[in-house]
């Protein structure tokens, strides 16, 4: 998969605060990073974070600094699992339909406390991590994606068109 990325802490946008508030796109953008970066992915050109957060706020897609959901453009739904197993078989179907999936994960180890976004590349759980930037499979960070998902966004994204 050719996807251009962008780390939420890269000097370019760490420092612009989201929607106005106190909160920037180097401490709280996970989830505005990776929308962006799928939206790029799906709309064939690029949209860095600060990109991002340009185009949630324009449309109308922030109260404060949290995501209005229903507001993103190409949203469908989201899923959680807090309490109960990850819905494993619906995101791979998801993946293999050519939509990319944003998960809710644990950024800081054991405290079971969904506080983190990243987006979801493949049936493998390979994710892209817009704290740490990097793609890698969600393992490394975070374990086994049953138990470390918390939930998630699926979204209705462009047909992208593939040569052959």
């Amino acid at each position: 998969m050719d996807i251009k990325t962008f780390g939420q802490r890269e000097s370019g946008w760490n420092s612009i605060k989201i929607n106005n508030t106190n909160s920037t796109i180097g401490n709280y953008g996970c989830t505005t990073t990776s929308y962006g970066i799928a939206l790029g992915y799906y709309e064939h050109r690029e949209v860095n974070p600060k990109i991002a957060e340009e185009y949630i706020r324009s449309h109308g897609a922030y109260q404060g600094d949290l995501i209005l959901w229903t507001k993103l453009p190409y949203f469908n739904k989201r899923f959680y699992c807090e309490a109960t197993s990850a819905p494993i078989a619906d995101i791979k179907n998801e993946l293999k339909s050519g939509r990319l999936v944003l998960l809710n994960v644990d950024l800081v180890a054991n405290d079971d406390k969904p506080d983190h976004w990243v987006l979801c590349l493949d049936e493998n759980f390979t994710i892209f991590d817009p704290w740490f930037n990097e793609i890698a499979p969600i393992t490394k960070r975070y374990g086994e994606p049953e138990r470390e998902i918390f939930g998630g966004a699926y979204f209705n994204w462009p047909k992208i068109n593939v040569m052959s």
